[in-house]
């Protein structure tokens, strides 16, 4: 059992990226208050995601970045921070 997809999606339009983030601090916590992995989407938006996991870090927190196509250093970041990369 896990919680996602969640995470940031900014392909098609910028117009709710505070919302998309608001939605993921939220569902972070969910996944930190039922000690559940998280799956992230991240289209156009690794960097992003990354940050916000960085500020976010707390033991417990776990999951995969599904279809990861970012860079080796973003590979790396996401890593150090204890996640698996599909």
């Amino acid at each position: 059992c896990a919680i996602g997809e969640i995470g940031l999606d900014f392909y098609w339009d910028l117009t709710f990226v505070e919302q998309q983030e608001e939605a993921f601090r939220t569902q972070v916590a969910w996944a930190l208050e039922f000690d559940l992995p998280i799956v992230i989407h991240s289209r156009d938006s690794i960097d992003r995601n990354l940050q916000l996991l960085e500020e976010l870090a707390a033991p417990g927190l776990r999951g995969i970045f599904h279809c990861f196509t970012g860079t080796l250093e973003q590979a790396r970041r996401a890593i150090d921070l204890g996640f698996l990369l599909g």
